[in-house]
């Protein structure tokens, strides 16, 4: 564990295999492995899928996303349709 590397922590603990989005002053980030990572992905939070791009959720992008080897839709930020 990398001790200059911020960790998101859970009831006192780190669990290094959480995977979520994480609002920190008003920003929504995604968090891999509980450290932010800067992907452009799709992360499910509350049973929503929304669009990340550089490590933080974007609810302006309009248009097809590549995850996990299918295309999805997106529209203000969130997944709407699987399109292949």
């Amino acid at each position: 564990m990398n001790f200059t590397t911020p960790y998101y922590v859970k009831n006192g603990v780190v669990d290094m295999k959480t995977t979520t989005l994480v609002k920190y002053n008003g920003t929504w980030y995604y968090v891999k492995n509980s450290v932010m990572d800067k992907s452009r992905t799709l992360c499910k939070y509350n049973n929503v899928w929304y669009f990340v791009n550089n490590g933080k959720m974007d609810r302006t992008y309009t248009g097809y996303v590549n995850y996990n080897g299918s295309k999805y839709y997106v529209v203000k930020g969130v997944m709407q349709k699987k399109v292949k």
